[in-house]
């Protein structure tokens, strides 16, 4: 999809990626100075405290609820989430976030007075998506008969979708201010934060904790509106005609379904399966993971707007490839060796120790990491050059692997068996990627920047190896091997 979003042509997802010829030209940039340098340095940093600030929130939220509420309940808490943010996929096929904040980086890029016009009719396409999942959802929750904990989860849950419709994290993106986004996820964060230190302790339920989690992001709706609406990037008026884009979002959607469907499928699965104790146990490991998984998100969307501006070929392309690369092994190498090594410890620590029988789950998922961070990373390039239908493809295959060896084995080996399933579809996945983006990829820069994180992980792995060894602290090694590594 290399033509603006103004053009109003329906992708194609049979051609991916499209020929370089058809793609948008590099903007112009002194090579010398390579200005996207600075730019990407500046929005990674900005993103790091934004994400970090979302996540943190997030896994704050799971360990106050592991704490306050009963197992069971934390089982119930964690389906919800998850089933929510499921059916908002729904939703996301109409204006699809990824999709809204690479064709308005476009279009800001290419003609900057029609992006206040695209920004708000995607706004409020997603709004439209987010009133109808809402009704029905309620609807269905008056006339189900469901356990008291688990209806009162999902309507909690359900304040969701509007609330993530309204916030429009995506045009932030595209316009690179990420500042903006980090001011509105430190408000959500704080709201959150007061929420389960002075309200959910009076009222322990999995019900307000849902609903405090998706509060949350009402709070950051309302700060990012402002923000964009004073600086005039928001008109609610005009623009290409609906169908448009419903059209080509639906074709970018469906591979974020089977993305998304990816990370959130096993706590789906797990939750249906298993009791409501083996639920807990999994989500309080599965929480990890997801903490992992999304602090990813640091990288991708920075790193977007700087692909869709060059092709495969030229310095700049290969260069943030190869950067982001070594960037993904620093952070994905020690998530791998931590959880594998630490498991019980790590589960102990953060959970209680009543969440301990988790860490076969969390051993497991130490070992996805690095498959999802290569994954992510291949799919950002597939997006910026236009594959769509590969995406969609790949992201299809591994989902089918993980529900069908799920379904298989997880009645013979439990919650542990589900994680088997994910790790099998992250290596379908990441192998599919590589081997039809072989041809663009700067394997030998990347060969060259990986040297250095695999050694320092080699010590690293050393350091953690001989602590369990002689048997140390769990809690003094992990600082103190971090602190050596950072």
């Amino acid at each position: 999809m290399s033509r603006s979003a103004a053009s109003g042509a329906v992708a194609d997802p049979d051609r991916e990626p499209p020929a370089l010829a058809a793609l948008p030209p590099a903007a112009p940039a002194p090579a010398a100075h390579r200005p996207w340098v600075r730019r990407l340095a500046r929005s990674l940093a900005w993103n790091a405290v934004s994400e970090f600030t979302a996540r943190g929130a997030s896994l704050w939220l799971s360990f106050a609820c592991a704490r306050a509420l009963p197992v069971e309940a934390f089982g119930r808490f964690a389906y919800a989430l998850a089933l929510a943010q499921y059916v908002w996929l729904i939703g996301d096929t109409v204006a699809n976030g990824g999709y809204a904040t690479r064709e308005l980086a476009r279009v800001a890029h290419e003609n900057p007075g029609a992006a206040p016009a695209l920004e708000g009719r995607l706004l409020a396409m997603r709004l439209a998506a987010a009133a109808i999942l809402t009704a029905v959802m309620l609807a269905v929750l008056a006339l189900a008969r469901l356990p008291a904990d688990l209806h009162g989860a999902l309507a909690g849950a359900s304040v969701f979708f509007l609330a993530y419709a309204a916030f429009p994290d995506w045009a932030l993106r595209a316009h690179e201010d990420f500042r903006g986004l980090a001011l509105a996820n430190a408000a959500a964060a704080g709201v959150l934060l007061a929420g389960t230190l002075f309200w959910l302790p009076r009222h322990p339920s999995a019900g307000v904790a849902t609903a405090l989690w998706a509060g949350s992001f009402a709070v950051a709706a309302a700060i990012t509106l402002v923000r964009t609406a004073r600086r005039r990037r928001l008109a609610l008026r005009g623009g290409d005609p609906l169908a448009s884009h419903t059209n080509r979002s639906f074709v970018f959607s469906l591979g974020a379904i089977g993305g998304i469907g990816c990370a959130q499928a096993p706590m789906l699965l797990v939750g249906s399966l298993a009791t409501p104790l083996a639920a807990g146990l999994f989500g309080a490991a599965y929480r990890f993971l997801l903490v992992v998984i999304n602090g990813f998100s640091v990288l991708w969307w920075p790193l977007m707007p700087v692909l869709v501006r060059s092709r495969p070929g030229e310095r700049d392309f290969g260069d943030a490839l190869a950067a982001m690369t070594s960037v993904v092994l620093l952070l994905g190498l020690p998530a791998l060796l931590a959880f594998t090594l630490w498991p019980r410890e790590l589960l102990t620590l953060a959970f209680g120790p009543r969440y301990a029988p988790g860490a076969p789950v969390l051993r497991i998922a130490g070992l996805v990491v690095p498959l999802f961070a290569g994954t992510a990373l291949l799919e950002q390039t597939s997006l910026a050059l236009g594959g769509e239908g590969v995406r969609a493809r790949v992201n299809a295959a591994a989902l089918a692997v993980l529900v069908g060896l799920g379904l298989l084995l997880a009645p013979s080996r439990g919650p542990a068996g589900v994680a088997l399933a994910l790790l099998a579809a992250y290596a379908v996945s990441f192998g599919a990627y590589a081997v039809r983006h072989h041809a663009v990829l700067p394997w030998s820069a990347i060969a060259r920047r990986a040297r250095g994180p695999l050694a320092l992980n080699a010590g690293l792995a050393i350091a953690w190896c001989t602590a369990r060894a002689l048997h140390a602290p769990a809690l003094p090694a992990l600082v103190v091997a971090a602190a050596l590594y950072l």
